[in-house]
């Protein structure tokens, strides 16, 4: 069965993970979210948009 991510269920999960990510690491966030390179090579699995995303 196939299930596509509609873009708002995206934007939703993506505002979650931030949310989550500055209550865990404080200043640090900033510091890390400013840094394009790291933004590039840490994002977590699936963070890719939908419309670049393989169904499975």
């Amino acid at each position: 069965m196939t299930r596509k991510l509609v873009a708002s269920q995206f934007e939703n999960a993506v505002a979650s993970e931030r949310n989550r990510m500055q209550q865990q690491l404080g200043d640090q966030f900033s510091e890390l979210a400013a840094n394009e390179n790291y933004m590039k090579n840490h994002a977590p699995a699936g963070a890719e948009p939908p419309d670049r995303r393989i169904a499975t």
